[in-house]
């Protein structure tokens, strides 16, 4: 049968009364061997104060352990926290990059490193953006009209360059839906 443990704190408050009850002997023994210079009054009531100097520092201990145990459990917690926060970021950052990765075209090498991967993405991005910057300017007037012509089509009066590039692009898709089927 197991012994249930006494978690009442008893033997901690008896151990501090021995300890009191010890420094008061040591008292009464120096004031007799005329170590200590207090009157014998004093030295007979300082079983009084020492036991309450004891009582004191022992509650201190014990508030102070609460205290500090709390705040070691807080400061873990937190510590669990920024771990999982910045793995969960890490996360969504390798996330975002293989999702953009792919728009530009780069796909993400066995074993390479975040950083490295990143830089490539941003390289194909500007190569990207600096060949949509240096496209030729769409066709007007009589080049629009040839293009066209070629696509079987005229330019209705009135029509505007804008309107009859988009009936191009229109008759463009659905060349390009019909010959899917």
């Amino acid at each position: 049968m197991k012994r249930e443990e006494n978690n009442s704190g008893v033997g901690f408050w008896l151990a501090l009364s021995v300890i009191a009850a010890a420094l008061w002997v040591a008292l009464l023994v120096s004031k007799a061997a005329g170590a200590v210079h207090i009157s014998w009054p004093a030295a007979l009531l300082a079983l009084f104060w020492i036991s309450a100097a004891v009582m004191l520092s022992g509650i201190f201990v014990i508030v102070g352990g609460d205290k500090l145990e709390r705040l070691m459990k807080q400061a873990k917690k937190r510590r669990r926290q920024r771990e999982m926060i910045r793995t969960i970021s890490e996360t969504m950052k390798i996330l975002t990059m293989n999702g953009v990765g792919g728009v530009y075209g780069v796909k993400r090498e066995p074993g390479e490193s975040n950083r490295h991967f990143q830089k490539r993405i941003n390289a194909a991005a500007c190569e990207l953006d600096n060949s949509e910057r240096h496209r030729p300017a769409p066709a007007t007037g009589a080049k629009l009209d040839r293009i066209a012509e070629a696509h079987g089509l005229a330019r209705g009066a009135g029509e505007t360059d804008a309107e009859l590039q988009e009936r191009i692009r229109q008759s463009v898709f659905r060349k390009l839906e019909g010959a899917g089927k």
